[in-house]
């Protein structure tokens, strides 16, 4: 945990609120260290006007005012604007302003963003506090169809407090809503941009039979049940376009898997962009890996077809016509789940290192010895025959390579940075002379002696978000001396990664639920700001991909400031 505190910003979208309520929850939360409020008022009507110049009068209050009511979806993009344009650390936090929400709460939220800044944090609310009925049959059919859509078993869809990673606030301000289908909307779309999230059980209250409140569950939350209808309408005209193709080559051929073959071909492009655009609408994936799970897919469910009907017409003696109709029928729940598990970037649980240490993967032993190799050969390549007195790894808890590179590059110290005290003491139990095993968290800052020849890391970049990905990989530098080596492995997302990775996640044999695969493009700004990109390469021998990536440290400490040409990051 970052032992600095960041300064605490309150949002608190507001229309027609009850003076009373905001007034004590504006005091409430000055006094328990929020140092800035954006009060947004949405158009409130001429009575909230001496509340809200009353509240502007507070030193820490910024009043920001909606001539009408745009609805909160706009007034908290209005704040995040503000926000947005100032420069600073901050932790976000959003809240309403219906008094739904306590100061102990808001605190519980803060503490977990100060522990997590890079993700969303979801007050989730729990009591055994009467729910009023509209928004506890809003708020459970929400919560079904979430899951259904996306996967995930978010307890509380319709919380408004919530704290924001800085990148959240980026996107939401792209979000086309303007009213309480904003929230859904935006968490939607967290989760298909791969953003982590976690909840916090936060007290249930309303006042008042939460009379205050503007939100309509089932109305506003017609964005998620959006997703089912598209879903089905898409799947309507892709299976009336295959049923029509099948009937067609069946009268030609008489053939039912010759037809389905046919009719399959071309409907399956026609559903791939009604599934990517139209369905579940993720813009951020459009690359082989994509096109090939998709294909899979349809082939698969295809094959699953053909069985299913000859069953039904062999067996069974029914007409072809409707075995085609009953067979496309009952695969029509197992499509949209594959699908959403396709279209869908799935935020998972941390790594238990513990656990991996002490039980590693039977067959690392031979993806390490590969891994090893080919680092020890790019490492000789570009030391330029140089003698080699220091090098660091991160995140080198349980190292498979300390032994190999001190054997063949006999430095005089080996230091090792790793926030895993398991993985440090399997480091020590190795007993090489050389190494220092350091305690610590490389989210944090930290004071570098940059004096190391080498630095090296071995699948660690890949278990942060984007954020924390390019600050890690950024403190190989400053750990590195003027023209030291900065070397990287971390997994890339092939056609046999993703293979390898679905298989074992089927499997239930999959333990890095935060590993995030990579490619070049994401870490060659931080290489061209820094220093120079020497070497790359893609491991295929390894099953689960990876690329290795040798980079110097300039002199200077300015980068070259170029970066791959799309054919070379094509290699």
């Amino acid at each position: 945990m970052n032992d600095r505190q960041p300064k605490l910003s309150g949002i608190i979208p507001a229309y027609d609120p009850d003076p009373r309520i905001l007034r004590k929850l504006i005091e409430a939360l000055r006094a328990n260290g929020f140092d800035e409020l954006i009060v947004v008022d949405d158009g409130s009507d001429g009575a909230s006007a001496p509340l809200f110049a009353e509240l502007a009068r507070i030193d820490c209050v910024t009043v920001l005012r909606h001539a009408i009511n745009l609805g909160k979806g706009a007034a908290l993009k209005t704040a995040f604007n503000e926000l947005l344009t100032r420069d600073g650390e901050r932790i976000t936090i959003t809240l309403d302003a219906d008094g739904q929400h306590t100061v102990e709460d808001v605190a519980r939220v803060a503490a977990a963003a100060t522990e997590y800044p890079d993700e969303l944090i979801l007050g989730c609310r729990v009591g055994t506090a009467p729910v009023p009925l509209r928004s506890r049959l809003g708020n459970a059919l929400t919560r079904l169809v979430f899951r259904l859509v996306t996967g995930q078993a978010i307890r509380d869809t319709q919380t408004g407090l919530r704290a924001w990673p800085r990148a959240l606030l980026h996107e939401a301000l792209r979000s086309n809503r303007s009213g309480y289908e904003f929230e859904s909307e935006t968490l939607l779309n967290a989760l298909r941009g791969g953003a982590r999230w976690r909840e916090v059980e936060i007290d249930r209250v309303y006042y008042d039979d939460n009379a205050s409140s503007h939100f309509n569950p089932v109305r506003d939350s017609l964005l998620i049940y959006a997703v089912i209808f598209r879903f089905a309408l898409g799947s309507l005209t892709i299976a009336t376009t295959d049923y029509l193709l099948f009937l067609l080559a069946y009268a030609q051929t008489a053939e039912i898997a010759t037809s389905i073959v046919i009719s399959r071909t071309v409907a399956t492009l026609l559903a791939f962009f009604v599934a990517r655009d139209l369905v579940f609408r993720d813009p951020t994936r459009r690359d082989f890996q994509q096109v090939f799970e998709f294909v899979t897919l349809v082939v698969v469910l295809g094959g699953i077809s053909i069985v299913l009907m000859n069953v039904m017409t062999i067996r069974l003696g029914i007409p072809v016509v409707l075995a085609k109709a009953l067979a496309e029928g009952s695969l029509w729940g197992v499509s949209f789940i594959m699908q959403r598990q396709l279209f869908f970037t799935r935020p998972s649980a941390d790594t238990d290192w513990d656990a991996y240490y002490e039980n590693p993967f039977p067959a690392s032993r031979w993806t390490r010895a590969i891994t090893t190799k080919k680092l020890i050969r790019a490492m000789r390549k570009n030391i330029d025959g140089k003698p080699v007195s220091t090098i660091v790894e991160l995140g080198g808890g349980g190292s498979c390579v300390a032994s190999a590179l001190c054997d063949a590059f006999d430095p005089a110290t080996y230091r090792i940075y790793d926030d895993n005290h398991r993985g440090l003491a399997r480091v020590a139990d190795l007993g090489l002379p050389q190494t220092e095993c350091h305690h610590a968290d490389l989210t944090e800052e930290i004071r570098w002696r940059g004096d190391a020849d080498i630095v090296v890391s071995i699948g660690l970049i890949e278990h942060f978000a984007p954020s924390g990905t390019a600050h890690v990989f950024a403190t190989h530098f400053e750990a590195a001396r003027p023209g030291g080596l900065v070397v990287v492995t971390y997994p890339t997302p092939t056609w046999l990664y993703l293979i390898i990775r679905r298989a074992a996640e089927l499997l239930g044999l999959w333990r890095f639920g935060d590993e995030r695969p990579l490619r070049i493009k994401e870490i060659e700004q931080v290489i061209a700001s820094r220093g120079q990109l020497l070497h790359w390469e893609t491991n295929w021998l390894t099953g689960l991909t990876q690329q290795l990536v040798v980079a110097r440290k300039s002199v200077e400490g300015v980068g070259t400031g170029t970066t791959l040409t799309k054919s070379e990051r094509q290699r």
